[in-house]
């Protein structure tokens, strides 16, 4: 048989909780949890950044390597229709990537590429078709979403195709890869980061194939929530892996917006700012 247990007082009374005291305690708890809160979404959002600059760094490697082999920067194509694929990048460096695309059965279920995926998953996400293997060798397509960009252009804009970015230059249906020899500077010149896709001129999702600079790519009207989402996926920031692999973490209004002759100098191959 069970007894409950109290506490008397000196003169016999039994002692314990009033409501007053309870609610007390509870506001003392709510207090407490909600000024922890935050800090413990900082620490996560602080680890994936943090895991983020890992993915880079991989990419960073397997861009490396590609270079070594080939002598030339990965470049964009026309495809069947003549439109201009800008993802052919992706598709050049996964043989180079640990965890790279793949079809794990022959049925065509699909598996993402962590490496190609920022871990915050802040913002849509672009698909991109890769080749790959069934379970029984057969080459088939694999969609892999991405939430990085390539410096193709450099600090030129898409209609200008003036020679600055890792494409390299327009021939006028193609272009032709920019050569290892041509990055005066590989320590200082942007090779992949975070990025954003622009429809019109507003960023629309997490993720593109190319970096584009300019003032249409972070300031502006934001038109959904996944637009806000991918401005602020590491809290206004991005992480760049520049041609020496080596990482930084830049407010996305210097990466995108800085005019000074320093950080305009770092998308462009010959290292000039162009002004």
């Amino acid at each position: 048989m069970k007894t409950s247990r109290v506490t008397r007082t000196v003169d016999g009374r039994c002692s314990g909780f009033t409501m007053t005291e309870l609610l007390i305690v509870i506001a003392i708890i709510f207090i407490l949890a909600s000024l922890l809160l935050p800090t413990l979404s900082r620490a996560k959002d602080g680890a994936l950044a943090t895991s983020c600059r890992n993915n880079l760094r991989q990419l960073g490697l397997a861009l490396n390597m590609y270079v070594s082999e080939t002598g030339v920067f990965p470049t964009a194509k026309t495809d069947d229709q003549g439109f201009l694929d800008w993802a052919r990048w992706k598709v050049a460096l996964s043989p180079y990537v640990a965890r790279g695309p793949e079809i794990r059965t022959a049925t065509g279920i699909r598996m993402e590429s962590p490496t190609f995926n920022c871990p915050s998953k802040k913002g849509a996400r672009v698909k991109v078709l890769l080749p790959g293997l069934t379970g029984e060798g057969e080459l088939v397509a694999t969609e892999v979403s991405t939430s990085y960009s390539y410096n193709g252009y450099g600090s030129d804009d898409f209609y200008g195709m003036r020679d600055r970015g890792l494409f390299g230059a327009w021939d006028p249906k193609a272009f032709i890869p920019a050569r290892e020899a041509q990055v005066v500077a590989p320590a200082n010149m942007i090779g992949l980061a975070d990025g954003f896709m622009r429809a019109g001129n507003k960023i629309v999702g997490g993720g593109t194939e190319v970096l584009f600079r300019g003032n249409d790519w972070v300031q502006g009207p934001v038109d959904s929530t996944s637009e806000e989402i991918a401005r602020k996926r590491h809290n206004g920031k991005a992480n760049v892996v520049f041609l020496d692999n080596h990482i930084e973490f830049l407010r996305n209004q210097l990466l995108f917006l800085g005019n000074t002759r320093e950080m305009l100098a770092r998308w462009n191959k010959d290292n000039d700012p162009h002004l």
